[in-house]
Formats: C-alpha cells, sequence, structure tokens
C-alpha cells in the first residue's frame, strides 16, 4: 500500500481522510479507487476472501471482477457513489481467483479532495455473504416444504412436490431422491433446472455411482457433503456431464422413516462449498420433515384412512401462523365449466391477514378474491396469482400499487405467492408509508439540488465591528434586501430585539471560540422578520468574520406544527393522556377547589368499526370529542386516553356531586344522532368518575387508575351510565399494591425458597434428579402457594428475582445432594426474555462451581414464542456451557415443532393433565402421550412425565416410553436437606 506521500491527486488532509474512511469501514476487505474505477489499493484481506495477491489487484478496473448479471447494478451504485451517495449493503457477486464467484455485500463511500470537495474516488468495503445467502436459500427452502407437507396425500406426490420444492424455492439447479435397491441406485423423482442432466446420465444411473452422496448418506444413515463434484472420485464417469451442466457440489440427506432409512434427497448447486453447516442443517431438517410426511401417510394408508391433521396439530398450525407478523392465506383455485382456472377462495388466513383486511375470519375464509376485491377483474395480480398455482412459477411483485377497496384507497404492497398442491399460499407486506418515504426523499434531493445549485444560503463578510462588507446575491431573494442597501450598516440592527442578547453572545464566542451557531429572527426589506440559522467563523486574526444565513422560517413552523401533534391526539385533535395528565396534576397542585376526573368510553364502537368502517369509527370518536368540549367549553379540558376512551378535566368545583351533573351533560349531548356514510348512528357513553377534595393527596395517575375502574363498573351494569368508583375494587388494587410490596420484602429477607420435588428413573424408581419449586415461607412460618403470588410477580416484573433466588439456592445445595443427579430450575417467561440471562447464569454456575451438566432449566412453550431472536441466543449461549434446557408443561401450549429444531432442548416434560387423563382411562390422553414420547425419542430428547401418582400409571407411561416420572408416587416437595444425602 503506498504511503501518505505517495498517492496521486490528493492532498495530504485527504490522505488522512482516507484513513479515517478505512477506520470507520474497517470489515473484511476494503479497496480505494481512483475516478475512472480502477484499484489503486486493496487490503492484503483480499487474498483470504477472493484469493488474490493485493499486488495483482492494483491498477485493474474493479468492474472487471464483478459477476456479468450484476454488473448493471454494480454501474448504477458507482455512478450513484460518484454523485455524493454513500451506499450500503449492495449483494453482488465477485469473481475469485480460481475463476469461481463468492457472493459479497458492497458498502461505498465517495472520497473528496477536501479543498475543492471534488469526487476523487471511492473507498468500497466487501463483506463475504455467501455463506449468509447458502443459508438463506436453505431456510427458504425448509419453509416452503412445510405447505408441501401438510397438503400431499399420497407418497409418491410428496416425494416429487419436496423435490420440485427444493429446486424452486431454494433456487437449486438439481434435486433428487433415491432409494437403495439390489442392482444399486434407484431414482424415485428428480426437477430442477439441470432435470434435462438426469436424462444424460439415465442410462448409467441404475449401476452409479455406488459410492455418490445419495448412496453414502442411506449407507451411513448420515448426512454426505461434497465439496467439488469435479474432483470426486465417486463421480468419475459423470464428470464430463456434471461440468456441462454447472453442476459442481452436492449433499445427501438421508430420509428416514420409523426407525429404518428409506432413501436419500440429493441437492446438488451450481458453485462449490455451498453446503456450509448452517444450511446443511436445515436441509437435514428438511429430509426429516419428508420422512415424518412418508411415515404419516404409510400409516394413513395402513388405516385406510386419509391424512388428516389432529385438532391439536392443526391449532399448533394456526398457533403458528398467527404468530407471524406479516399476513399470510391460503387459497385455492375456482375453475369455471370448462376447467379454467378464473378465480381464488380463501381456505385459511392468519390473524395479521384478517386484521389487516379489517374483516372477520367467517367473513374472510370462503370468499374469493373477485368477491372481496371486484377489480381485480382488471387490474392487479391475480392473473399471476392463477399462472403460480398452474405452473409453480412464484409470483413476486415489489412496491405495486394496488386500490384496496376494503382499506378505501390505494396502498403499495411486496407480494409473494407460491405454488400449494391445490392453490397459492399468499404473503404481503404494506410498504406505502416507505414508498411515501422514498418518493419524499426523491423530491427533497431534487429540491436541495437545485437549492444548492442556486446559492440558497446568504453568506456574509463582516468587519471586525460588525458592519456588512459583502453579501451574496441571495440575500435578496431570502431577505428582500440588496446588498448596496446594506453594505457598510451595522447587522445587527437587523437583529429582532428580543434575539439581540444570544447575537451578542455569539459574537463574542466566535472570537474566543472561532465558531459559533444560533437562530434569529431577521429583518426583512418588507418589515416583516424571517427566521434563519446563522452560523459564524472566524475569518482572520483581525476579527473579519464570515456568516453564513439559512432560512428556516418553514422549518420552524414544521418544527411547532411537530411539537402540537406530538401533543395532540391526531383521530380526535384532543390533548394526549400524558398532557392532560399533566395539567390535572397542576390543578391538584393549586388545591384550592374539588376537582374531578372522568372517564369515558363509548359503547359499542367496535359495532361501528365492524359494520361500517374503522374510517366511520374514528369519526363517530372525533365528533363525540367535539361535542364534549363543546359542553365543558375548553378543549383544553378533554384528553384522549388508552383505546375508545376520552377524559375529562373538571376543575374547580364547589362540591363533588357537579361532577354527576357535567356527566349526564355530556352523555345526553353524545345521545344525539350521528350521521356518517348515509348511518345514522346514536353513540352513548360509560362514564367513570374520580374525584379529589381540596388538600387531597391524590394524583393524576391515581384518578386515573379510580376512574377507569369506575367506568369498568359501568360498563358492567350496562353502559349508558355514569359511577363512581367502587371502594371493594380500589380496596382491591390496593391490596395487590400491599401483596407486591411484601413480595419486594420478602425477597429481600430470604423468605422464597427452593423446596425439591425428586424425578426418578420409570424403570427402576431410582431417583436421578429434583425440581426446584419455589415456596414463600413467612416470618410468621405460614407458607403460601405458588398461585398466591406467582401469578402477581409476574405482572409486577418481580418473577426475574424469585427466579435468580430460586437458581441460587438450588446452586448452593446441589453438592448436597447424591452425586450424579441433578437439579431443574424453572424460569418464567419474563425471565427468559432478559438479554442478561445467559450472564447471571453462567455467573451463577461460576460462584457456586457448579457442574454444568447437573443444571436443567425448564421454560413453558408459551415463552418460546415471544422475543424469538433474544431466547435463542441466550438458550444457545447457555447450551454451549452444558446446562440442559426442558420444555415444561409440553402439549398443552402453543409451540410449534421448528422450536425443538431451532433451538437446543434436551427434554420435554409431559403436562400432568395428559397423565391423568392417562390414569383415568382416556383415549385420547393416551394417544397424545404416545405421540408426544415419540417425538420425543424421535429427536432423541429425554422425556419426563409429571403427575405420576401410582405404580400402575409409572408403569403404563413406561411402556408408552416416558422414561422419568415426577410426582407423589416417588416424593413430595420438601424443604433441600441441610447435609449430604448419600445415593440411594
Amino acid at each position: 500500500m503506498p504511503g501518505p506521500v505517495d498517492d496521486p491527486g490528493l492532498s495530504t488532509a485527504g490522505t488522512w481522510e482516507r484513513y479515517r474512511l478505512i477506520a470507520d469501514n474497517s470489515s473484511d476487505v476494503v479497496y480505494q479507487t481512483t475516478p475512472d474505477g480502477r484499484i489503486q489499493w486493496i487490503q492484503p484481506t483480499v487474498e483470504g476472501l477472493l484469493g488474490y495477491q493485493p499486488d495483482e489487484l492494483v491498477g485493474v478496473e474493479a468492474l472487471t471482477l464483478v459477476h456479468q448479471d450484476d454488473m448493471a447494478t454494480v454501474r448504477r451504485t458507482r455512478t450513484a457513489v460518484y454523485d455524493g451517495a454513500e451506499i450500503d449493503e449492495i449483494p453482488c457477486r465477485f469473481r475469485t481467483r480460481d475463476g469461481a464467484y463468492r457472493m459479497c455485500t458492497v458498502r461505498a463511500r465517495p472520497l473528496r479532495e477536501p479543498v475543492t470537495g471534488q469526487t476523487v474516488g471511492a473507498i468500497v468495503t466487501l463483506r463475504d455473504a455467501s455463506e449468509r445467502l447458502a443459508a438463506l436459500r436453505a431456510l427458504t427452502t425448509l419453509s416452503r416444504a412445510g405447505a408441501v407437507l401438510v397438503h400431499s396425500h399420497d407418497e409418491n406426490t410428496l416425494i416429487e412436490d419436496t423435490c420440485r420444492t427444493v429446486a424452486l424455492s431454494g433456487q437449486y439447479p438439481l434435486a433428487w431422491y433415491v432409494r437403495r435397491t439390489e442392482s444399486g441406485t434407484r431414482m424415485v423423482a428428480s426437477s430442477g433446472t439441470r432435470n434435462d442432466f438426469v436424462l444424460d446420465v439415465g442410462a448409467e444411473f441404475g449401476s452409479g455411482p455406488a459410492h455418490g452422496a445419495g448412496a453414502r448418506a442411506i449407507d451411513s444413515a448420515a448426512p454426505v457433503t461434497i465439496a467439488d463434484l469435479g474432483v470426486e472420485p465417486a463421480y468419475r464417469q459423470w464428470r464430463e456431464a456434471l461440468a456441462e451442466h454447472q453442476l459442481r457440489s452436492a449433499v445427501g440427506l438421508p430420509v428416514v422413516v420409523g426407525d429404518e432409512v428409506d432413501g436419500a434427497l440429493v441437492v446438488f448447486a451450481s458453485e462449490t462449498n455451498t453446503f456450509d453447516f448452517a444450511a446443511r442443517e436445515l436441509l437435514e431438517d428438511l429430509a426429516a420433515q419428508l420422512g415424518y410426511g412418508i411415515g404419516r401417510l404409510r400409516d394413513a394408508a395402513n388405516r385406510d384412512d386419509l391424512l388428516t391433521l389432529t385438532e391439536g396439530e392443526r391449532a399448533r398450525l394456526q398457533a403458528t401462523l398467527d404468530s407471524l407478523m406479516d399476513p399470510v392465506a391460503l387459497l385455492e383455485v375456482v375453475r369455471d365449466r370448462d376447467g379454467r382456472a378464473v378465480d381464488l377462495r380463501y381456505v385459511d388466513a392468519n390473524d395479521a391477514a384478517i386484521a389487516y383486511n379489517r374483516s372477520t375470519r367467517e367473513a374472510m375464509i370462503g370468499a374469493t378474491m373477485l368477491d372481496l376485491f371486484p377489480n381485480l377483474r382488471d387490474e392487479g395480480p391475480l392473473e399471476a396469482y392463477l399462472h403460480c398455482a398452474e405452473t409453480g412459477e412464484p409470483a413476486v411483485f415489489d412496491d405495486y400499487a394496488f386500490s384496496n377497496r376494503m382499506l378505501g384507497e390505494e396502498r403499495r404492497y411486496d407480494l409473494r405467492a407460491t405454488q400449494t398442491p391445490d392453490g397459492i399460499a399468499l404473503t404481503w407486506r404494506d410498504v406505502t408509508e416507505r414508498y411515501r418515504t422514498a418518493r419524499r426523499l426523491a423530491d427533497d434531493e431534487r429540491r436541495y439540488r437545485l437549492v444548492a445549485e442556486h446559492g440558497s444560503d446568504v453568506l456574509w463578510e463582516l468587519d471586525r465591528d460588525g458592519r456588512l462588507v459583502w453579501s451574496s446575491a441571495s440575500m435578496v431573494r431570502i431577505l428582500g434586501w440588496n446588498r448596496d442597501e446594506l453594505v457598510g450598516r451595522q447587522t445587527l440592527e437587523l437583529v429582532h430585539p428580543d434575539d439581540l442578547e444570544s447575537a451578542r453572545g455569539a459574537r463574542a464566542r466566535v472570537m474566543s471560540e472561532s465558531t459559533a451557531q444560533g437562530e434569529y429572527r431577521m429583518l426583512c426589506a418588507d418589515g416583516s422578520y424571517r427566521w434563519v440559522e446563522a452560523r459564524t467563523d472566524r475569518l482572520d486574526d483581525d476579527g473579519h468574520r464570515i456568516v453564513a444565513m439559512r432560512d428556516v422560517q418553514g422549518e420552524r413552523a414544521g418544527r411547532a406544527e411537530l411539537d402540537h401533534l406530538a401533543a395532540h391526539d391526531p383521530t380526535t385533535g384532543a390533548p394526549v393522556r400524558a398532557v392532560a395528565l399533566a395539567r390535572l396534576n397542576g390543578y391538584l397542585e393549586q388545591g384550592a377547589a374539588t376537582t374531578a376526573l372522568l372517564c369515558a368510553d363509548v359503547d359499542g364502537l367496535s359495532r361501528v368499526n365492524e359494520s361500517v368502517s374503522y374510517s366511520a369509527g374514528d369519526l363517530v370518536l372525533a365528533t363525540i370529542a367535539d361535542r364534549i368540549a363543546g359542553v365543558v367549553g375548553d378543549w383544553d379540558l378533554v384528553g384522549r386516553g388508552s383505546g375508545d376512551e376520552l377524559l375529562v378535566l373538571l376543575p374547580g368545583l364547589t362540591e363533588a356531586a357537579g361532577a354527576d351533573v357535567m356527566a349526564e351533560e355530556i352523555r345526553d349531548a353524545v345521545r344525539e344522532p350521528i350521521e356518517i356514510d348515509g348511518h345514522i348512528l346514536r353513540m352513548t357513553l360509560s362514564i367513570g368518575i374520580a374525584t379529589a377534595a381540596p388538600g387531597s393527596e391524590a394524583d393524576a395517575e391515581q384518578m386515573l387508575r379510580d376512574a377507569g375502574l369506575a367506568m369498568s363498573k359501568a360498563k358492567e351494569y350496562g353502559g349508558d351510565q355514569a359511577a363512581y368508583v367502587d371502594p371493594e375494587m380500589s380496596a382491591q388494587a390496593a391490596r395487590r399494591l400491599h401483596l407486591e410490596g411484601e413480595i419486594r420484602d420478602g425477597l429481600a429477607s430470604g423468605e422464597f425458597q427452593a423446596w425439591l420435588q425428586p424425578i426418578a428413573s420409570m424403570e427402576s424408581g431410582e431417583v436421578t434428579g429434583y425440581e426446584a419449586l419455589v415456596r414463600w415461607v413467612r416470618a410468621d412460618g405460614s407458607i403460601a402457594a405458588p398461585v398466591e403470588f406467582l401469578p402477581l410477580a409476574e405482572r409486577s416484573g418481580l418473577i426475574a428475582d424469585i427466579d435468580a433466588a430460586v437458581l441460587d439456592q438450588s446452586l448452593e445445595v446441589l453438592p448436597r445432594l447424591p452425586a450424579g443427579t441433578t437439579v431443574a430450575v424453572n424460569l418464567a417467561a419474563p425471565t427468559l426474555r432478559r438479554a442478561d440471562l445467559a450472564d447471571e447464569v453462567l455467573a451463577a454456575l461460576d460462584r457456586h462451581g457448579s457442574d454444568p451438566a447437573r443444571l436443567h432449566l425448564e421454560v413453558t412453550e408459551t415463552a418460546l414464542l415471544e422475543d424469538v431472536t433474544t431466547v435463542r441466543a441466550t438458550m444457545t449461549r447457555v447450551a454451549d456451557a452444558g446446562v440442559h434446557w426442558y420444555v415444561d408443561d409440553f402439549g398443552t401450549g402453543y409451540s410449534s415443532i421448528s422450536h425443538l429444531r431451532d433451538l437446543p432442548i434436551a427434554g420435554l416434560k409431559l403436562d400432568r393433565s395428559f397423565t391423568s387423563g392417562v390414569a383415568e382411562g382416556d383415549r385420547r390422553c393416551t394417544e397424545l402421550s404416545l405421540a408426544l414420547v415419540g417425538l420425543a425419542v424421535g429427536l432423541g430428547l429425554d422425556g419426563v412425565a409429571e403427575g405420576v401418582e401410582t405404580e400402575e400409571v409409572a408403569q403404563t407411561l413406561a411402556a408408552h416410553g416416558w422414561r422419568h416420572g415426577q410426582g407423589w408416587l416417588y416424593g413430595r416437595p420438601a424443604p433441600p436437606p441441610t447435609s449430604p444425602v448419600p445415593l440411594a
């Protein structure tokens, strides 16, 4: 790399600017280009990424390294950077030294000469994205294969559809399924853009390759990855055909049905080294999923029954769909009498899809697209959707403009449709705001470019006394003055009197600090004042200064408007809750008279939203707020609460009964008919009243709580009435607050204790571990059951402290437990979501010197659905240290099998409700027990049945396959031992 004085075309300052940019962009490979795009220098890390020595690339035009298909994108990027733009995360393939291509992300920054500002090159950063791309392809393939598994009704179709899905969704050139026969390897199905390769080698296939990826995967029952088919001996006879069809790497994945290897799924790629660990792991899940589907289809065939989802499976699939933030809908093809596809009918949709279309499940499911969107006959992507359903070619639309009749306006969408056996799976994302923002940014950029070209800033040169020496011509446009009118004049004379002190302070600062900045109102030629932002820099030691003034009149107005919007609800125009409560606190602090707060909720507003429209509901709420303001006579006394609530402040009452009178007047005003969209609506209010006498210690939050409780009581009584807060309701809230304080005190004094209940081997009855169960042993000796305090602990955020106390005590007692036994600690959902949980667990293990393998952490299924990114990172880090994770109460939550795949789960615990059902002879509970333990065994997970109370139940569950049991048969929860316990 050349030294600082060796770079042509750059000043010393420019060179140091270059090094600053390198530091800012330091990742992977950084290089600098000249104005004509040639590499001027490049970091040595390029050898690791692309295989070149730096000297080989100096002087080479960077574009010559780019894949032909990415050339247009890179040319646009280069033009934008040389025009001054900063570019981030552009995907692009770069040629490696051996002639292959590697996927990278590109980040580019313009490099300017500091004196002239001229762009003299660019700083470009390359980051390896090949692994991320491979994993993304595999993940896309896995997610699409789920629909194939659900909808396939025979084994051959399932295998063929899986191969097609792998090739189409994962953009792999070829996938096939093979089985071992006495004569060799037999192909069952294949699909992909390189499927003609199968025809070329078909004659040879029956006998070889005997040691290819598929055959070896079947024989070893393990995945086989071939990084480079061109040098693999097993493929020697196919080497020429592989090169012709550009098949360069492969992975063979054994497909296990029951306990036997049925065959292998083989996936080919056009690049070498495609199937890294992450991609292969996801494709292994796909193979496991395929084996599960084949097994289910065979079971169904043996039962002479159709493949159907059980109620629990369907509920879990629906819960998984509903957890997705983006709308998802499944549609089947509707055909005319001639069999032509003419429409699509909704057969399922997640909550996000139904809520987005402002519909209900009953109204949406069963309707067709043309029922809901008639304008699709003449516009929109319906034809592309039908083409996708018929051919399997995905329909992809980005930034698509569509007039959504349900929303009553044109919106912009990113649309994705993929084929299912009977139609399509459709997902969309409303990107209207993204589009509008991009348009605004483009308009702003164009506007600012024109402004810059026409010299929008006013530039002044001042002498040491502050008199104008020179002005730019733009002054006449901004302030209306000709420069000749002001030259020689003292510029402080133009500053608004209220801003003079600030302007004089800036003048003093610039003399000592060289620079000062501020906003002032300046006198215009027509006698008005205009806000400008002025930056003043000292020009020389004699005190001459340069002032750059920018017109911020519109910006100031915009800020004022934003401040107003931040303080007022956009639907009603009323002050937001925080502003209303701040005003209420002000009235309470005055304490001169009785003050009341009304919490008014609109009865039946949800029916207006559902039967008319949400915009009609907003108009109703705005009309009611306006009527309330008319009754109380001041908008500042009205506020917007939560949901459909409006707040009314009543200061200066002579007695509390005055709140009743005002509430009645408000209700009378609201009852007047409201006409919206041809509908005559008669609305009512449920009003809760809270009052504070003069000198009361009540605050706004307390009054809002009481008024809200009273409003809930008015609702319970049928609505359209006013009510004061019920003393008992208030007392209950106070008791909850008191109990929360007792919990805090109990934590501080160590009253929460970890009691231990044995976990035993189902086969031998030998105790193998313990579960730590929290008990609250109060100072008076009474013991509070978990149900008395855990719900409140979760709501108040104290559950994490309780979990931490139980974990610490469990690890403290672990050395006193028999050697080889474990201890299991429960973690609540709020605890699992904490970003520092892994640090706390590892610190506790280190503090007590505990063996991580003896610690089990139990979480519920529901906890796994929340904040998945944080949860996965936490569980993985703790599991890597040796700790085992168990899913508690399995089968009662909303988890999906994907969590058992994606998270480091070591075991499942059968909920006691299923154990009770097995004891009572309940057939469904028995079948679920068998299914769940089968899932555990199939995934290599430990299984623990909870609630085992009799030897008969233990024998039954052991026969099902459950390895461990927990319940009164083996022992009840008890305080931990105070001395070491020998192994029985």
